[in-house]
């Protein structure tokens, strides 16, 4: 713990906004994005491009279509949308994780029941299976499961992370964390709740956890506010483990919204082939932020670990 203090003591630096061009113009939410061998590949919540939405780039420049990674449902799933996916990379096959409508189920309010599947399929396009007959993270308790992301620890241990919807005017959504199994498609031992919303510019929600690792230290982050707004954006919390417990700086925002970029969330990371750390997100155009008007475009950014925190560069 006394690692995580020692980082949160620092001066800490303003949030930066927004200032690059979408990296495809295209809507493309939540994307995640992930390099298999010489090849980068994108999936993104359900658009009128499909279910999962693939992309593939070999220069992080140039980006292609590569279908509906995803074009069958699950037998125990509602046709009501794919959020949010996520991807483990194994020897010969590729994980998908995705937040999907459980059939026939409600949650609090009557809203649909939102529960984590694993699929798999054995090309980064798909198409992905689902080889079990229900969720791996479901959580009624706590009124669902979205948002999932993978996190593999250094020592290579895979983990999953997802938001609760949390219940209104009673439980507060949450980010939580789990090992997974090593063939990804169970988790292993109970849950951890990491972080809730508890600062001003988050209200009314935080969601969309990812994770990475500096230093020996664990960053996590995650989107708050209202996805729809100006006032989204990217926020951090220091964490001392994989599983907490994190603290969040005293201006613990990574990226805002400006002039050029407007509500940027929906953050993940990962590795380029330099191995220079990037950000992978979405923000509408200003002036478009919602649907129908707006789209969700995808962003890239390099991450850098300075002695004060996480900066993004452009």
């Amino acid at each position: 713990m006394a690692t995580v203090t020692a980082v949160l003591a620092a001066t800490m630096p303003a949030a930066r906004p927004v200032s690059v061009a979408p990296s495809w113009p295209g809507d493309f939410p939540d994307p995640y994005v992930v390099r298999i061998d010489g090849t980068y590949w994108a999936y993104a919540t359900q658009t009128t491009l499909g279910r999962v939405p693939a992309m593939r780039s070999t220069d992080l420049l140039v980006w292609q279509p590569a279908g509906d990674a995803m074009p069958a449902l699950p037998s125990w799933a509602a046709d009501a949308g794919a959020w949010a996916p996520a991807a483990l990379v194994q020897r010969n096959r590729v994980v998908l994780y995705s937040a999907l409508v459980v059939r026939n189920r409600q949650g609090a309010g009557g809203i649909p029941l939102r529960c984590i599947a694993a699929l798999v399929a054995t090309a980064p396009q798909g198409p992905f299976i689902d080889p079990s007959h229900g969720p791996i993270v479901c959580q009624p308790e706590h009124n669902g499961s979205i948002d999932p992301s993978v996190f593999v620890a250094p020592g290579g241990k895979p983990y999953l992370l997802w938001k609760s919807e949390g219940i209104p005017r009673r439980e507060p959504p949450y980010l939580w964390v789990q090992e997974l199994s090593a063939d990804g498609l169970s988790v292993r031992g109970k849950p951890v709740a990491l972080v809730r919303a508890d600062r001003s510019w988050e209200y009314p929600v935080i969601e969309n956890p990812a994770m990475t690792a500096s230093g020996g230290r664990f960053f996590l982050f995650y989107s708050g506010n209202r996805w729809d707004s100006t006032a989204y954006a990217i926020g951090y919390a220091v964490c001392a483990t994989v599983t907490g417990p994190c603290v969040k700086p005293a201006d613990n925002r990574l990226i805002t919204s400006d002039g050029s970029a407007a509500g940027p969330g929906g953050l993940e990371v990962f590795t380029d082939t330099a191995g220079v750390r990037r950000l992978a997100y979405h923000a509408w155009t200003p002036g478009n932020v919602g649907y129908p008007a707006g789209q969700r475009s995808l962003h890239l950014r390099s991450l850098e670990f300075r002695a004060h925190g996480p900066v993004a560069i452009d």
